[in-house]
């Protein structure tokens, strides 16, 4: 749809840093939180990047905060 090529088209405007940023969380961190490594680390580290990537945070502290609503120790 023409909406939808207009959205791709103001995406692809942004700056790398906006469409790509640095990934907030990785195994360590989770490890830290007290959770135990394995499968589910791939499911939370891919949610926590598509949150991210949604604009639902983007900062450590409250992507730390998402995992721990989510997923208690």
């Amino acid at each position: 749809s023409i909406l939808g090529i207009e959205h791709g088209r103001q995406k692809l405007e942004l700056p790398a840093a906006k469409l790509n940023p640095p990934l907030l969380l990785n195994g360590t961190d989770l490890q830290e939180l007290g959770l135990s490594s394995g499968p589910l680390f791939r499911e939370i580290l891919t949610q926590v990047r598509d949150a991210q990537l949604l604009g639902e945070f983007n900062d450590k502290a409250t992507a730390i905060q998402w995992v721990q609503d989510r997923w208690p120790s």
